[in-house]
């Protein structure tokens, strides 16, 4: 949990954020929302989003991580 807090603190307004889900195999990553953080409160430890992609505008896209770290990049 201390490791997730400080990787939280690093996150700032205007950020690019990606909520993602692993699936069973070979290191596949399924995209579930894209959108950029608008503004993070520390107190409460939570952050807003302006979501730009759902789900149902992504569609089933699958990718390995290897590529989804560059896509992101």
């Amino acid at each position: 949990m201390l490791a997730q807090r400080k990787r939280f603190k690093k996150v700032k307004p205007g950020d690019r954020i990606a909520v993602k889900k692993s699936l069973i195999g070979d290191g596949i990553i399924a995209v579930r929302a894209i959108g950029i953080v608008k503004d993070v409160d520390l107190s409460e430890w939570r952050f807003y989003v302006d979501w730009i992609l759902k789900e149902k505008d992504i569609g089933q896209r699958q990718y390995m991580a290897r590529t989804l770290l560059k896509i992101v990049t």
